[in-house]
């Protein structure tokens, strides 16, 4: 008789529980959570009264979780609801809402929402550095969504007011991607529809940003939709797309500021290829007109054995007030030998147009009897998606340059195509050369670049390491630009032009082993 009581109270604990995963499997409420503030003091399980008036609130929780032999303490700990191997369930696929939870401290980081402190420019720079973090550092999917309190009922005034500013969210979300472009996170199919995103891994992250400890899994969930959505995954579309939108907003939203215009150097170096073409040229005269400055355009170009007159129409619309030609086809220009310690045959070219750069801009200022307080360094053959913006916007204590990420907070390899230059760093980034065996030999040991080839006593690096390599030697500050360009390639190849001879196929360059996230723009 004992043993049949002890099976009886047994079957009317356990009652209870099968339900609250029945429900909690159903998919009824935002992340399959069945936990409410803090689960360990959120009521007993199966108290029907407590589910009808507040869906999940009291359906399980304690007795759940000691079901399962698990503890949880807040809305982070959504997997500690969950048996080892075994997923929540939505409608067949895996839960958003676990995907998003197993990395809520790396996806927070790149969360922006819109707070009445925040301008609209500062907003959007703010969601521009998510936009590297989000996709370039984790290599997740970035999302922007505008929500009224008609796509999110929250019917308690507390946290509508937390969540909302003037009855609107505007939030930047990042969440796993179905193709995730680094190994920093699992890939997840659950977190593709605009639904899933809003329902699941919004409230999730909202709560765990904002330190609700779970208390938002007990409002209602959003219904699935917004008023605004912009994004998506797809690294070679509506993620370049998305930042390129959040650059062209924050130069409309700029300070205007009435002070004395400063003077900016534009030296525009590399081969000549296709800065013929008006898409080129026309983007380089907008991006430069966004500097807000008193700009002057200075060109080191190879010609690859093609007349001058090839070239009237970008001259004409970025009119010259210096000039360096090249042409290795004719065997004109060069100077510098062949680097030992860098891993390119053509590096040494590209260091001698940095050099001339600086020669001729120096020459003008001395010409001038002034100096500029901006330098530029633009390449001929890469159209620019969005404008640079006005220069009073940026730091003068670094330079800034389009860095690719490796992992969470590192960088490596600084790209050569584009940079910022405070004038007090021009001589420091000019000045790059062949990098010496000492300091490739550093840059393997600290693992500082991607693209090292190395044997058992030496290393050669790539022109962007050599770069990297030479501003570190120098101390100089680098801070991250957002790649709103892209090149603009040619129907045909023109001799010297190694990259387009072997058909723009990096893997085919032998030498040239780089893998990065904007290697389709190269």
């Amino acid at each position: 008789m004992p043993y049949v009581l002890r099976l009886l109270r047994l079957a009317l604990w356990l009652f209870p529980v099968v339900g609250c995963l029945d429900w909690c499997t159903e998919g009824r409420q935002a992340g399959d959570l069945c936990c409410g503030r803090v689960c360990e003091s959120c009521g007993p399980c199966g108290s029907e009264t407590r589910k009808d008036r507040n869906p999940g609130g009291g359906a399980c929780c304690e007795a759940y979780l000691r079901r399962l032999g698990r503890s949880c303490h807040s809305a982070r700990d959504v997997f500690c609801l969950v048996p080892t191997g075994h997923p929540p369930r939505r409608r067949g696929n895996a839960s958003c809402a676990a995907a998003v939870s197993a990395s809520l401290p790396l996806l927070s980081g790149a969360l922006v929402v819109k707070e009445p402190s925040l301008s609209k420019f500062e907003l959007y720079t703010k969601a521009i550095h998510a936009w590297h973090v989000c996709t370039e550092m984790l290599g997740s999917a970035f999302w922007e969504f505008q929500l009224t309190t008609s796509h999110w009922p929250i019917r308690r005034t507390k946290f509508r007011h937390r969540i909302f500013t003037e009855e609107t969210l505007h939030v930047f979300l990042c969440a796993p991607s179905p193709s995730p472009y680094t190994g920093v996170l699992a890939s997840s199919p659950a977190c593709v529809t605009v639904e899933a995103l809003l329902k699941e891994a919004l409230p999730v992250t909202l709560d765990y940003t904002k330190q609700l400890n779970g208390a938002l899994m007990d409002q209602e969930s959003p219904k699935g939709t917004a008023k605004f959505v912009l994004g998506g995954w797809d690294r070679h579309k509506e993620v370049v797309e998305m930042l390129v939108s959040l650059k062209q907003r924050a130069v409309e939203h700029e300070l205007t500021r009435e002070t004395p215009k400063l003077r900016a150097a534009v030296c525009v170096a590399g081969l000549a290829r296709s800065f013929h073409l008006p898409q080129v040229h026309e983007s380089i005269a907008n991006a430069t007109r966004s500097l807000k400055a008193e700009t002057q355009i200075f060109y080191v170009l190879d010609l690859q054995g093609r007349p001058l007159e090839e070239f009237d129409q970008g001259f004409t619309a970025l009119p010259p007030d210096g000039m360096v030609l090249y042409d290795e086809v004719r065997g004109t220009g060069l100077r510098m030998p062949q680097c030992h310690w860098a891993a390119a045959k053509y590096a040494h070219k590209q260091f001698e147009k940095f050099h001339s750069c600086q020669h001729i801009i120096t020459a003008a200022e001395k010409a001038q009897r002034r100096r500029f307080d901006w330098v530029l360094r633009l390449r001929p053959d890469f159209e620019w998606l969005a404008p640079i913006g006005n220069l009073r916007e940026f730091t003068t204590e670094k330079v800034h340059i389009v860095l690719h990420w490796i992992h969470p907070n590192k960088f490596h390899d600084t790209t050569d195509y584009f940079a910022l230059v405070p004038r007090k760093y021009m001589k420091a980034y000019f000045s790059v050369g062949c990098p010496s065996r000492r300091w490739t030999r550093i840059a393997a040991l600290e693992d500082l670049c991607r693209g090292l080839i190395c044997n058992q006593s030496d290393c050669t690096a790539q022109p962007e390491c050599a770069l990297l390599l030479h501003l570190r030697a120098h101390q100089v500050p680098v801070e991250p630009f957002p790649p709103i360009v892209r090149i603009l390639r040619e129907s045909t190849c023109h001799p010297g032009d190694l990259k387009c001879l072997h058909g723009w196929d990096l893997k085919a360059l032998e030498r040239y082993p780089e893998q990065c996230f904007l290697c389709h723009l190269m």
